[in-house]
């Protein structure tokens, strides 16, 4: 897909959304108490997976609203896992989620 935006060419994404993309994952891991072996590449995580990471870099590079994101009660889930941090993730990245978006029909005037 051609990016017509010069701020929003490969090069650029890479200093700004892709730079930020991977500190929150690193963020996230740390709040999972996991270990990240190679912090320049960033954390993947059950929640920093690759659905978020190019689901959040599709939406800012066209200014579109992929779907990449299903809802997850993460309070109903925090004690039971001993995980406290969950009880703040209302959606979890989905690859089906972007499959689903992606196959959408968008049809002129309605954007499915």
């Amino acid at each position: 897909m051609p990016l017509t935006d010069p701020n929003k060419q490969p090069d650029m994404l890479e200093k700004t959304v892709i730079h930020e993309l991977i500190q929150n994952s690193l963020t996230i891991a740390e709040l999972m108490g996991m270990e990240v072996d190679t912090p320049e590449n960033g954390a993947y995580t059950p929640i920093s997976n690759c659905s978020w990471f190019a689901g959040q870099v599709w939406n800012y590079a066209t200014d579109e609203n992929l779907v990449f994101e299903q809802q997850f009660d993460g309070k109903a889930h925090a004690d039971d896992w001993g995980m406290d941090f969950l009880a703040n993730v209302t959606s979890i990245a989905d690859p089906g989620m972007v499959a689903e978006s992606l196959a959408a029909p968008k049809i002129a005037g309605n954007r499915a």
